[in-house]
């Protein structure tokens, strides 16, 4: 690994993601139409706003069917 990768270590688990910094959230995303006004758990990508944890996603059999778990 070079001096400019950087490694972040998740687990990416069905109903709950968790970080080596202890961050532990539930696996939820949906896109907010508005810029928000506070930005606490918000995700900007690609020009869109979505807001993590909330409701958990529907348990599908493979993760990567849509982008949700490569926005969280």
């Amino acid at each position: 690994m070079d001096k400019n990768t950087i490694a972040i270590a998740i687990d990416h688990g069905w109903s709950q993601m968790k970080t080596t910094n202890t961050e532990v959230f539930t696996t939820g995303i949906k896109q907010i139409t508005t810029q928000p006004a506070l930005f606490d758990k918000v995700l900007e990508y690609d020009g869109k706003y979505y807001k993590v944890g909330g409701e958990r996603l529907e348990v599908k059999e493979n993760k990567v069917l849509d982008e949700n778990y490569y926005l969280l």
